[in-house]
C-alpha cells in the first residue's frame, strides 16, 4: 500500500538508524538492551536513554548468541516500530554475556552429600550439591546403577561426604493435580486419606493438598505430616 504524502513526508524526516558495527559484544548482564547493538544518533538526544534502555534480549539462560544485523534491525523495530534502518548492513555480531559469578566460584567438580544416604540409593539432584574435591578424598562406594544409568550407593554415606562428580537423577516434581497419601500420625495412631496435590512441590517442601471431601492440608512433601 502506497503511504500517503503526509505519512511519506513523516517517514522522509526520521533518520536512518544503523547497527553497531561491532561484531563482538561482551555484556556485563544477561539483557541485551537496544543501546548495546544500535547506533541511537538516529533518536533525538532527549529521548535516547530511555529508548535505549528497551531490553530485546535475554541471555540469562545461554551465554551466547549470533545474530545477522538484519535480525538485530528486525528485534529493534519489533520493540520500537518507528525506528527505519539502513538495510544495506551486512554480517553478523556475536553478543556474549560474561557471568562473572562462574569466573568467581571456586572449582566444584565434586558432589557433597546433603543427607545421610542408605547403601542401594540413586542420586538424585536434590540430595546433593555442587563442592571442590577434597585432596584426602577415600574412594566413593559408588556405583552406576545398570537400569537407570544413575549413580546408586554401594555402601551408606554421610551427611557432608565428598564423592566425585557423577551423573544423578532429576529431582521427581510432583505437579499440580498429582494423586498422593496424606499420612498424619496421632499418638500411637496413624490415618492416611488419598489427596490430590494443588500446587507444584520437590521434595521437602511444603504444598497444600484437598481430600475427597474437598478439605484443604498443607503437608511436607515425601514426610509424614505433623
Amino acid at each position: 500500500m502506497t503511504p500517503s504524502p503526509i505519512l511519506a513526508a513523516l517517514l522522509g524526516a526520521v533518520p536512518m538508524c544503523t547497527v553497531t558495527p561491532h561484531d563482538d559484544i561482551a555484556l556485563d548482564t544477561p539483557a541485551v538492551r537496544l543501546s548495546d547493538v544500535v547506533a541511537l544518533e538516529c533518536v533525538e538526544e532527549s529521548a535516547r536513554d530511555d529508548m535505549g534502555a528497551h531490553a530485546l534480549l535475554d541471555l540469562s539462560e545461554r551465554s551466547e548468541i549470533r545474530l545477522s544485523r538484519g535480525a538485530i534491525a528486525a528485534l529493534a523495530r519489533r520493540r520500537v516500530p518507528l525506528l527505519r534502518f539502513d538495510q544495506h548492513q551486512q554480517g553478523d555480531v556475536r553478543l556474549r554475556f560474561n557471568d562473572q559469578r562462574l569466573a568467581d566460584a571456586a572449582p566444584a567438580s565434586c558432589l557433597r552429600v546433603l543427607s545421610p544416604l542408605d547403601a542401594d540409593t540413586i542420586l538424585a539432584s536434590h540430595m546433593v550439591a555442587p563442592a571442590a574435591c577434597d585432596d584426602v578424598m577415600a574412594e566413593a562406594p559408588i556405583v552406576r546403577d545398570a537400569a537407570s544409568g544413575f549413580a546408586r550407593t554401594r555402601e551408606a554415606l554421610q551427611s557432608g561426604a565428598i564423592i566425585p562428580h557423577t551423573l544423578v537423577a532429576p529431582t521427581a516434581r510432583t505437579r499440580k493435580g498429582d494423586r498422593l497419601t496424606l499420612v498424619i500420625g496421632a499418638g500411637p495412631v496413624t490415618i492416611t486419606r488419598p489427596v490430590e496435590a494443588l500446587q507444584d512441590a520437590s521434595p521437602g517442601e511444603s504444598l497444600f493438598v484437598r481430600d475427597a471431601d474437598g478439605e484443604i492440608f498443607s503437608m511436607p512433601l515425601g514426610e509424614s505430616a505433623p
